[in-house]
């Protein structure tokens, strides 16, 4: 088959890269170009070792902002650190007329992205532009250290130069940057966040970027939108790696919430401290509401808060709990069993009238409470709980006879643990003390069994769907029609071959999208035990018993209702989907999406993934 005229020149691109050194890049650019004519952004790529092109900007930012961009009437645009990838750049290629003005303090970086187009007029200083622009767009250089100019404190230089360049800006113009999340999570007097009227600008939105998104930093990102028209409420949402952002972009300019938060939501300015604290306060609600806990804040109960200083250590004080500052250590009411230096604890003293610290420590250790203490953390590279938000940690305090049968009820367990680990050991001296208990074990295993898979149902459910769980509300019946259909069964086993073909997952069948339990019930077998023969067989005939050690099904009661959970681990080998009269069909997980794979990318996955 004959070569297309795409597929030479980026043989010709590869072979260039592996003949001439990185350094030599504008030298081999010009070659290329006269080759072929012309370079795209696209196989700029390719060259993408040069110390002087480091990836600035990846598709995904540069599609989202291209897809901004095109629902605005624009003109002119301004991109303040230019690459030959960067959004401005990218955007003019695919839109020629549109006027561009390009600045990046690395003069290499311009020439490289003039030898792919010349069209656009480069600045030697970013302040030297005077003229009107309807746009102006900047991936900004993340982790540098802080520059303070008129006591305002910004991430960057170059954030500076490019949020002064506002006044250039016209009337109905947008202006998007990516930042750190100290950004907005930074609302001292001081800071940019607060001082953002001082250049006529309005923050609109915060688009979260996804670990990554930038390979070459760790740093929780934005991408915020800013304009001169003020909103009651801040647009919020997530990037996504793997899909085309549209119904993001769509909500953004409707500016209305979507069902799911990741594509959009609004919230009040105030309450926003990082998208990552959002999604953990959201599935804080919903595990609390599904556990029907009235959470306070932990201040209300507290007589004092006190911290140490380096090398200093606390004096024992009645009723006291110590918080970790930073990192994952438990919080511990025993002054003994901390397991880092005091200066990294906060001493809290409770009220005993209200609080015992045994209880308040314990629920601070569980799902909930560890999530509660990770969303007050904050910090763009080091997260930390500041002594303020200590004190607003919500917690659910029951009443003391309850928190002292709580406390007694957790030591009576772990002497239990304690004695099973004994009984374990002499189990084999003395098996005729088996058949004493054996029958009791059975009883106490079954319902711990129970209660904790109830347990693990409520915090995968909190979790939402996403790239590692999915819900389905039936397994064969079409509740649009209320009649058995193929395609249903068919979305559940995809779903399972998806997992097992990437990073495993786990999948709950009598669940709504948006999390309501409405049970296998729905499906219409005469018990649980019917539907879930029913499954085991699909799952045999359509994936493989082969298959079987590498998914974990059972069905779970939750709210009276019955739901069938199952955990499937990543397969060693490619797995399909046998469709009857059809090839087998190969799936993977592609962030929150099932997908089928097919052709040239099916192959190079599987050669990726399974043939190492």
């Amino acid at each position: 088959m004959r070569k297309s005229r795409e597929e030479i020149r980026f043989e010709f691109a590869k072979k260039l890269r592996i003949d001439r050194k990185p350094e030599n890049i504008i030298d081999i650019l010009t070659d290329f170009k006269k080759e072929f004519g012309y370079v795209s952004s696209k196989e700029l790529e390719l060259f993408s070792s040069h110390p002087r092109f480091e990836k600035t900007s990846t598709p995904q930012i540069n599609e989202f902002i291209s897809k901004i961009l095109l629902q605005i009437n624009i003109n002119s645009l301004l991109d303040t650190n230019i690459s030959g990838n960067s959004p401005g750049f990218v955007f003019k290629e695919n839109n020629p007329s549109v006027k561009l003005i390009g600045f990046n303090k690395f003069l290499e970086a311009i020439d490289i992205a003039k030898v792919i187009n010349s069209d656009f007029i480069s600045l030697d200083k970013l302040e030297g532009n005077s003229e009107p622009v309807d746009c102006i767009v900047g991936t900004l250089p993340l982790g540098e250290r802080r520059i303070v100019t008129d006591k305002i404190y910004y991430d960057s230089f170059e954030l500076y130069e490019s949020l002064n360049q506002a006044k250039n800006l016209n009337k109905d113009g947008l202006v998007m940057f990516t930042v750190p999340r100290t950004f907005i999570s930074d609302k001292s007097p001081n800071s940019t966040y607060h001082n953002l009227g001082k250049f006529g600008l309005c923050l609109n939105a915060a688009i979260s970027l996804p670990p990554g998104t930038f390979k070459n930093t760790t740093i929780e990102s934005l991408l915020v939108i800013l304009s001169k028209k003020k909103t009651n409420k801040l647009f919020v949402g997530e990037l996504s790696l793997e899909k085309d952002n549209e119904e993001l972009v769509l909500n953004f300019f409707k500016f209305k919430q979507d069902k799911n938060i990741f594509q959009g939501k609004l919230v009040d300015f105030d309450d926003f401290v990082s998208y990552k604290k959002l999604l953990l306060l959201d599935e804080i609600a919903i595990l609390s509401k599904d556990a029907k806990l009235d959470l306070n804040n932990l201040g209300e109960y507290v007589i004092e808060i006190n911290s140490c200083k380096q090398g200093e250590k606390y004096g024992f004080k009645t009723n006291s709990i110590f918080i970790p500052k930073i990192g994952n250590s438990e919080v511990v009411s025993d002054i003994d069993k901390t397991k880092i230096k005091h200066q990294n604890y906060y001493q809290v003293v409770l009220n005993n009238e209200f609080a015992i610290a045994e209880y308040v420590a314990k629920f601070l250790n569980t799902e909930i409470g560890t999530k509660i203490r990770e969303a007050s953390k904050t910090g763009s590279v080091i997260s930390v709980i500041n002594k303020s938000e200590v004190e607003e940690l919500k917690i659910f305090l029951p009443n003391i006879t309850t928190q002292k049968e709580i406390v007694s009820a957790e030591n009576m367990l772990k002497n239990i643990s304690k004695q099973i680990t004994i009984f374990d050991k002499n189990l084999t001296l003395f098996p005729e003390n088996l058949k004493k208990i054996l029958g009791k074990i059975q009883v106490l295993s079954s319902y711990l069994e129970m209660a904790n898979t109830s347990d693990a149902i409520s915090a995968i459910i909190a979790r939402k769907e996403g790239g590692e769980v999915e819900f389905k509300e039936t397994l064969r019946k079409n509740v649009r029609t209320g009649k058995y259909d193929e395609a249903m069964k068919h979305s559940v086993l995809k779903t399972i071959v998806a997992f097992l073909n990437s990073n495993g997952g786990t999948l709950l069948v009598g669940v709504k999208d948006e999390g309501e339990i409405t049970g296998i019930e729905e499906d219409g077998f005469e018990n649980s035990d019917k539907f879930y023969l029913h499954f085991i067989d699909l799952v045999k005939k359509r994936i493989g018993a082969e298959y079987g050690d590498y998914i974990k099904s059972e069905i779970a009661e939750k709210n009276n209702k019955h739901i069938l959970k199952v955990d499937c681990i990543p397969c060693k080998e490619e797995v399909w989907l046998k469709e009857k009269g059809k090839s087998p069909v190969f799936f993977v997980r592609q962030g929150p999406e099932t997908n089928k794979l097919e052709g040239p990318e099916l192959i190079k996955y599987i050669q990726d993934h399974f043939k190492k």
